[in-house]
């Protein structure tokens, strides 16, 4: 569809993705928050917000909370008319975020920007305008119950509901009218955990796209699942993700990330193959850091050792030497050995840096020894991508300087080669 243009919403979490670099598998909560600064957690949403503000056109209308939660970051890009309207507590809370999306949707912007990660997207889909109720024919099939659902509330199954956005009219309700119900929603990346499809692949990215709505562009308005995972579940080793819902958002090939996409069971022995396949490559005396993911428990479970869910592991010579580190302490290993990354990528989204493993900060990754990157994954997961692999360390030139050509191990004797970009490359860029 061609949006009309208008002014864009702006909603940060200021604190978000400070828990990555600790190793802290998320930022929720005061405790969680304080623990990360004292491991060297810091706050870059703002500053990753400013990179998707210097996309838009000049004389752009953004409409804002005040302060760290939006008006900071728009002080810092020349030639925005800024509006605040929601004055946000001190400290800001996550109610702050759904009342500001509140009144972002009141105010009838063409997209609200959001700055955060899944948990942020929660609270934006809390602050969403509901659909009304909508009265079901006896031969209509019944309600899905998802958690918190902006899609929900309609009375319609996500196929369907997805078609209504895209193709036409349900429920009584055609697509303008559904339109006016919320404002579409776009993540600028800036969590810990981004598996849900509503972000952007990079913050230049959703300023790119930010400043297509504006310029009345074609863009393409799809539902698209809002997923978490419970930050306590993962520190007791149980990774489940929840759908809390679905929310308009606007999509662009190769800028807006696809949901994260579960390793099937039938997937199960490829995954032993591509650890197998990772174990020979390992050399005696150099030190790896495995990064989270079931391809890296299956390979530990090939060194012998238990995998932390979702941390940031470190081996030598088959020997657990630390769990679940944060970037601070990779860093002090790369000082006794050479040390050396080993990831795989996001299934369904390409990433193979910058989601759910920010424990290989900048200064870790350029500690690294030859080849920094060592990468397993299954040929499926590789035939599964709409694009190359990704690379978002939040250091541009750092990005640059790893992409290219990656060997990647994708069975007990076989690799490929396979290209990575950084995720904020422009379009001409990509496949």
């Amino acid at each position: 569809m061609t949006l009309s243009g208008g002014a864009i919403g702006l909603v940060i979490n200021p604190i978000a993705g400070i828990g990555g670099a600790a190793g802290l598998k998320g930022s929720d909560g005061a405790e969680v928050q304080e623990l990360a600064r004292s491991r060297g957690g810091a706050e870059h949403a703002v500053e990753r917000t400013v990179r998707a503000l210097r996309r838009l056109p000049e004389g752009t209308v953004v409409l804002t909370a005040a302060g760290a939660m939006g008006a900071d970051a728009c002080a810092a890009v020349a030639g925005l008319r800024v509006e605040v309207c929601y004055q946000p507590g001190s400290p800001s809370t996550a109610d702050d975020t759904a009342s500001a999306v509140a009144a972002l949707a009141r105010q009838g912007v063409a997209l609200i920007l959001f700055a955060g990660g899944d948990g942020t997207a929660r609270d934006v889909l809390r602050g969403l305008p509901q659909p009304p109720p909508v009265e079901l024919a006896e031969t209509d099939p019944p309600p899905v119950e998802l958690v918190g659902t902006h899609a929900a509330a309609s009375g319609l199954d996500r196929l369907d509901q997805r078609t209504a956005v895209t193709i036409g009219t349900t429920g009584g309700l055609d697509e303008l009218d559904r339109r006016a119900l919320a404002s579409p929603i776009l993540g600028i990346p800036c969590g810990v955990k981004m598996y849900s499809g509503v972000f952007a692949v990079s913050p230049a990215a959703a300023g790119a796209i930010a400043a297509a709505v504006v310029q009345g562009g074609e863009v393409t308005i799809e539902d698209r699942d809002v997923v978490d995972i419970s930050e306590q579940q993962i520190r007791a080793g149980i990774v489940e993700a929840t759908l809390f819902g679905t929310a308009p958002t606007p999509v662009v090939r190769g800028r807006t990330q696809s949901r994260k996409a579960p390793t099937g069971a039938s997937e199960a022995d490829a995954v032993r193959g591509v650890a197998a396949g990772l174990a020979t490559r390992l050399l005696p005396g150099h030190t790896y850091f495995l990064g989270p993911g079931g391809t890296m428990a299956a390979l530990a479970s090939e060194l012998g050792v238990v995998k932390t869910p979702l941390g940031v592991d470190v081996i030598r010579d088959r020997h657990l030497l630390l769990a679940d580190a944060s970037a601070t302490e990779l860093l002090g290993f790369t000082h006794e050995s050479p040390c050396h990354a080993v990831v795989t990528s996001i299934g369904g989204q390409g990433f193979l840096l910058g989601r759910g493993n920010q424990q290989f900060s900048a200064a870790v990754l350029q500690a690294l020894a030859d080849p920094p990157l060592l990468v397993g994954a299954t040929t499926g997961k590789l035939l599964g991508l709409d694009g190359p692999l990704l690379i978002d360390t939040g250091d541009d030139d750092l990005d640059a300087a790893l992409a290219g050509h990656q060997r990647v191990t994708t069975g007990v004797q076989d690799i490929a080669l396979v290209r990575a970009v950084p995720a904020s490359a422009e379009r001409k860029d990509r496949p």
